[in-house]
């Protein structure tokens, strides 16, 4: 994957999206700070008159937040935010896709007033985009504070290559809004803001700071997904072989494993996989610790195996939902994908 990429931005160093890839591959492997300077890169086009576009801002917010220390992040961020306050307007479209990167920046920088204010400017100029209309409900649940009315918090807390991609498109059919590992709107780990304007999240960063999350939101539900242990050992082995170059959990305490996303990404690991000398070890403490939080609280638990056919009955049932006229989603089903690694595997 990272030879791939190399070649291709060597033939045009304009592929400014497959630069930025390329930067986070690397900083995977261990070349410290590689997301930044393909990010820095970047915007140094961008700002000679590259055209800008919603992919572009995407990969530029996750390159932002993949560093290992906050403060370079937020000093990325702003680095954007002038970049986007200078940027050249050729076609009304431009202007849109610019008006819209520069609230989504906000966002990220959780400037709660600039934001919503944004938000709101937004709604009247453009209110027929899906990306406007969601910053609209974002922006009226900040609003709204704490205080806010919104449905139970669902979690979804199974391991890497189990299914919690389908189940966070699942639940998005259920219409929750539902972030899955990184926000899609600002690159980062959820936080405490985004737990507070989302309704369902999932991926190893929930499954991590499952037990704390269940003590903080005492009417939330949690969804296990489950697999069959030498089908799930096979699977995740293999992704984190091909993906890091890990052959065993305990490897992932390694740097270039731990300091991404501000050195969450060593958190992270540390709970669920780093402490343990096998990937079966490391499963079997996983549903140990599950079963020992949930013990006298079992109607707050669903297990699901996908693999068994567990689907929309299960799922519908247990959070007081309609079963829907389409099919139950099934993500990553095949082998381990770049897109699987970059979402934490799920």
């Amino acid at each position: 994957m990272v030879a791939a990429l190399h070649e291709i931005i060597v033939a045009d160093p304009r592929r400014l999206v497959d630069r930025l890839r390329y930067g986070r591959f690397r900083e995977r492997l261990g070349y410290r700070d590689e997301a930044g300077i393909q990010f820095d890169g970047c915007l140094d086009q961008l700002g000679a008159g590259e055209d800008l576009n919603d992919q572009l801002v995407g990969q530029l917010l996750r390159n932002a937040a993949y560093g290992p220390e906050a403060g370079a992040t937020a000093a990325r961020l702003e680095r954007f935010l002038g970049t986007l306050e200078q940027v050249r307007i050729r076609e009304s479209g431009a202007r849109r896709i610019a008006d819209i990167s520069r609230v989504r920046v906000l966002f990220a920088l959780r400037r709660r007033a600039m934001f919503i204010e944004g938000a709101h400017e937004l709604a009247e100029r453009y209110p027929f985009n899906p990306r406007v209309r969601q910053f609209g409900v974002l922006a009226d649940r900040w609003a709204q504070g704490p205080d806010g009315s919104a449905p139970a918090k669902v979690f979804v807390i199974g391991l890497s290559r189990t299914g919690t991609t389908s189940l966070h498109e699942a639940l998005q059919v259920l219409g929750y809004s539902s972030l899955h590992w990184a926000s899609a709107l600002t690159g980062a780990l959820p936080d405490d803001v985004d737990i507070a304007l989302h309704d369902a999240f999932g991926d190893i960063n929930i499954s991590a700071q499952f037990a704390q999350l269940a003590a903080r939101f005492s009417d939330s539900r949690f969804i296990l997904t489950d697999r069959e242990l030498g089908s799930w050992t096979r699977s995740v082995s293999t992704h984190y072989e091909r993906f890091c170059g890990v052959l065993a959990p305990h490897e992932l305490r390694n740097s270039e494993h731990a300091g991404h996303f501000g050195g969450r990404a060593g958190v992270i690991h540390d709970a669920l996989y780093s402490r343990h000398s096998s990937w079966e070890e490391a499963y079997v403490a996983h549903q140990q610790r599950v079963d020992a939080v949930f013990a006298d609280q079992p109607s707050r638990l669903l297990r699901m195996t996908l693999a068994n056919g567990n689907g929309w009955p299960e799922l519908a049932n247990f959070l007081d939902r309609t079963v829907p006229d389409v099919k139950f989603p099934h993500s990553n089903a095949g082998p381990a994908t770049a897109q699987g690694v970059e979402r934490g595997g799920g």
